[in-house]
């Protein structure tokens, strides 16, 4: 079973290295690291290069295209996707493979714990679980985590012409599992683990956005949605009030 890796690289300087060193100290190595750079203006790409892994440029801007690109170009039998700020355990790539040796199972995904937050570190990957593990309730099937994810290039091939590309109305790694469920399976290994950093949830209006974004992207896709997103304390805001009266959620 041959890895590639896709890393979406944007002004990534300060943390690709981390990354870099990661999957270099693999028990397992990777047959390839792609790193697709989107329109850095610092040095990601040169530090990719110096890694040994292979650099390609997407001009247009936002994580979908980044992933087609990346994941177009993969060699390998299995796609692993990671973000630039995320670090992956030594044998990340060995319990890939093990997750994906079953011929039913098309892509699995784990968790994610916060290295910014000492206090929340070893606690954190609770928090990735818990939302997936509820998503799955409600959607019958398991989504996918763009950060630390992988799937098997097949499924790939089926699926990448019926995607959603508007990274203002859809997640791309929840519209590519989506996609995904007609053609195989989604594992949830709770066991698959990554740290990453917190930076995408650095305000409120991130976390407003994201869950507008979630909500409009189930209703496109014409999937229940769950009443825990109205119903949490913390998203009784103004801006869920709207989103709740414009898609009809009681």
């Amino acid at each position: 079973m041959k890895i590639s890796v896709v890393i979406p690289a944007h002004n990534e300087e300060k943390r690709i290295g981390k990354c870099l060193e990661s999957l270099m100290n693999q028990k397992e190595k990777p047959d390839e690291i792609i790193v697709v750079n989107n329109n850095s203006t610092d040095k990601t790409a040169k530090i990719a290069k110096s890694y040994g892994a292979i650099v390609i440029n997407e001009k247009k801007q936002g994580i979908s295209f980044v992933r087609n690109a990346g994941f177009n170009l993969a060699k390998g039998d299995v796609i692993v996707r990671i973000d630039a700020d995320t670090t992956a355990p030594t044998d990340w790539i060995k319990r890939i493979k093990k997750d994906l040796k079953s011929d039913k199972i098309g892509a699995v995904f784990g968790p994610a714990s916060y290295s910014d937050l000492p206090l929340l570190n070893k606690t954190s990957t609770l928090i990735t679980t818990y939302f997936f593990n509820v998503f799955k309730i409600y959607l019958k099937k398991h989504l996918l985590f763009g950060l630390n994810m992988a799937i098997k290039k097949t499924l790939w091939e089926k699926a990448k012409n019926d995607l959603c590309m508007d990274d203002t109305k859809v997640h791309d790694d929840f519209d590519l599992a989506i996609h995904l469920w007609k053609y195989g399976e989604i594992k949830f290994d709770k066991d698959l683990r990554v740290k990453t950093s917190p930076r995408k949830w650095k305000s409120i209006y991130s976390d407003v956005e994201y869950t507008q974004r979630l909500i409009k992207m189930l209703k496109s896709h014409n999937l229940i949605l769950p009443k825990i997103l109205v119903k949490n304390k913390y998203l009784k805001t103004k801006t869920m009030r709207r989103i709740s009266k414009t898609f009809n959620i009681k």
